[in-house]
């Protein structure tokens, strides 16, 4: 295939002309920088998404039931049983929630209240992980969730941020207020309960650490009057991404009197808005790619006139118009191809380092993490390298027909 070497050698530009060479360069550099942001970028934002996923799944279920009355569900389980059966359902726990006033000597906040299993190892196994029990406080964390199914005295779990809000450490005492209240002959009284500060959680969502409170099973049922029932059924399952049609089998088996959400439903619009960012970021950072392209383009318009006789020569001596074609866009599509391929390797590349070593630091502050979290998806990589290498080809069209236009007469009259 003649085409290809000729392409190559056209590459190379005689030394008396270094200048087409040197525009060549500054194409296959812009390319490679095209798509090595492409790649950095794209990866930080896919880490921040995963990262910020895992932080609202460790303290919210994958799949949340409830009655759409918001009556307490009765009997539940038997229904919880049926709902193990389901493929990939990793764990189902019963959760009893609700709003509630705590209070401390130094102030009053309202905070959700979650009564849990905390016994449920395989269930709330990330919010454990959490749990910062402080070693001379009145509970290890190896004992905490012991404690929390204890008889006798009540403990609660507090976000971070509410701790510190109600100014309250482990070993401290706050007192919960429900805003409903008792019915009784004098009239509706509220429901007042103490508990002992067992531990903090730090999930890392403002939003979680400064509003949840967990209790135990049996306390909530206590304080917000279930009489055995229970608020809600949260689900976990193995593969999040298949939460969705988990929720659907949940569906078949639960009947009309249930509400079955997902976790993707329920943060719709957190991760819609991250999705759209970063199809956005992805157009953005396209434009360098398309800038690229366009000095490819230029620079085989600048080779063509640069060869119109050695062009000239070659359809004397019969080269076909789609030969002469095929020369430019090979010489195009190759400088596409080393440009992406620099490109997707210095990307991943220092996207690897990144995640590594963790030499950009974040302040603590300001941010919810420390360091910046990369998350590499190889089917975004390998889109990139394809738009990249489309790009170039399609850099390649008018400058390979225009030479295919080219009058050999004209070219060669004055030679």
């Amino acid at each position: 295939m003649y085409e290809f070497f000729i392409a190559t050698r056209y590459l190379k530009s005689k030394r008396r002309k270094k200048f087409v060479s040197i525009i060549t360069l500054i194409s296959v550099g812009g390319v490679a920088l095209g798509v090595m942001a492409l790649i950095i970028v794209l990866s930080v934002m896919g880490g921040f998404e995963k990262d910020l996923r895992e932080k609202i799944l460790a303290a919210k279920p994958h799949i949340l039931i409830q009655k759409k009355d918001e009556s307490p569900i009765e009997g539940y389980q038997k229904y919880i049983e049926s709902l193990k059966r389901i493929k990939d359902v990793s764990s189902v726990s019963p959760v009893i929630r609700g709003q509630a006033l705590l209070t401390s000597d130094f102030g009053a906040l309202g905070a959700e209240i979650a009564g849990i299993d905390l016994t449920d190892k395989k269930h709330y196994g990330r919010l454990i992980r959490s749990i910062k029990a402080v070693d001379n406080s009145l509970l290890k964390k190896s004992s905490i969730e012991n404690k929390m199914q204890g008889q006798g005295k009540r403990y609660i779990i507090l976000g971070k941020e509410l701790s510190s809000a109600l100014n309250v450490s482990p070993g401290g005492r706050v007192k919960m207020i429900s805003p409903i209240g008792k019915a009784t002959p004098v009239g509706m009284i509220p429901i007042i309960r103490e508990f002992i500060v067992a531990a903090t959680f730090e999930t890392g969502i403002y939003e979680n650490d400064s509003s949840l409170a967990y209790i135990s099973l049996r306390d909530g049922d206590d304080f917000f009057q279930m009489k055995g029932g229970v608020s809600g059924i949260e689900m976990r399952v193995n593969d999040i991404f298949g939460a969705g049609g988990i929720a659907l089998e949940a569906r078949k088996l639960s009947g009309d009197f249930f509400e079955i959400r997902d976790w993707m439903e329920m943060n719709r619009h957190l991760f819609s808005a991250l999705k759209l960012e970063k199809v956005a970021m992805f157009a953005i950072l396209l434009l360098i790619i398309i800038v690229a392209v366009f000095n490819i383009a230029s620079t085989l318009i600048m080779i063509v006139m640069e060869k119109g006789k050695e062009i000239a020569i070659l359809r004397s001596m019969g080269a076909a118009k789609k030969e002469i074609m095929r020369i430019f866009m090979i010489e195009g599509v190759i400088t596409g191809l080393v440009g992406t391929t620099i490109g997707v390797f210095a990307g991943v590349l220092i996207s690897l380092l990144l995640a590594k070593y963790q030499f950009v630091k974040l302040d603590e502050s300001v941010f919810y993490i420390t360091n910046i979290p990369v998350s590499m998806d190889f089917t975004t990589i390998a889109l990139i390298a394809v738009s990249s290498v489309i790009l170039s080809f399609l850099s390649t069209l008018y400058p390979s027909w225009y030479a295919s236009k080219l009058d050999p007469v004209e070219a060669l009259r004055y030679e």
